[in-house]
C-alpha cells in the first residue's frame, strides 16, 4: 500500500478513536480496536520511510566516494558530481542512468588522453639508444621506446634468453639480458 491511502486511512482512524469522546480516545470496543490499528498504521509508514533513508544516504556516500576528486555538490542534501558532462546526479538519476553516465565519462575522459610520444630511440640492428623526441634519422631501423608502464607481465631470464637465441646473437645474450635486466629494475624503481 503506497503512503498517501495509508495516511488517509491513519487520519480516519484516529477520528474513530476519538469519536464519542471529544478530544480524548474512547474506551469502547470500537475506540480501542481503531487505537491499535492507529498503532499498526504508524508502525508500516514509518517502515515504509526507513528503506527512502538508508537508499539516500547509500547513494550520497557513492556520490562522495566517486566524485571525492572533484569536490561533489553535497550542499541542501543535494548528491551530484557536476565535474565533467554528462553531469550525475546521485539521488534523481536511477542506477541505470547512473551507469550508463559512468561509462560515457570513462569513454570521453580516455578519449581527452594525448597520444603517447617516444622518449627515446633504439636503433634495430646495433641496439643504440638515443634519447631524444626526435627519430635520430629517417633512413635506418630505429624503433620507438615509451615512457609507458608495463602493460604486461615481466618476462622471464629464459624468455629473454629465448628471443636472443632466436636472432642468432647467442654472444651478446648474457651482455642483453644483463642490459634488459638493468632496464627492468630502472623502471620497477631500482627493485630488480
Amino acid at each position: 500500500m503506497t503512503k498517501e491511502p495509508l495516511q488517509q486511512a491513519l487520519d480516519a482512524l484516529t477520528r474513530l478513536s476519538f469519536l464519542g469522546n471529544g478530544d480524548f480516545p474512547g474506551n469502547s470496543e470500537g475506540n480501542l480496536i481503531a487505537r491499535k490499528a492507529v498503532l499498526d498504521i504508524k508502525q508500516a509508514l514509518a517502515q515504509q520511510e526507513q528503506p527512502a533513508k538508508t537508499e539516500r544516504q547509500i547513494r550520497r556516500m557513492f556520490c562522495a566516494t566517486y566524485a571525492s576528486d572533484s569536490s561533489p555538490y553535497m550542499d541542501d542534501g543535494e548528491a551530484q558530481d557536476n565535474s565533467m558532462h554528462p553531469c550525475i546526479d546521485f539521488l534523481r538519476d536511477s542506477p541505470e542512468q547512473i551507469r550508463s553516465k559512468m561509462i560515457e565519462r570513462a569513454i570521453a575522459k580516455h578519449k581527452e588522453q594525448p597520444a603517447q610520444e617516444p622518449v627515446a630511440w633504439l636503433h634495430g640492428t646495433t641496439f643504440q639508444v638515443v634519447v631524444s623526441k626526435n627519430r635520430p634519422d629517417s633512413f635506418s631501423a630505429w624503433l620507438p621506446l615509451f615512457a609507458a608502464p608495463p602493460t604486461q607481465p615481466a618476462l622471464s631470464d629464459d624468455e629473454i634468453l629465448n628471443c636472443f637465441y632466436a636472432s642468432k646473437s647467442e654472444g651478446m645474450a648474457a651482455y642483453m639480458l644483463a642490459v634488459g635486466r638493468a632496464i627492468e629494475a630502472h623502471c620497477r624503481g631500482g627493485q630488480a
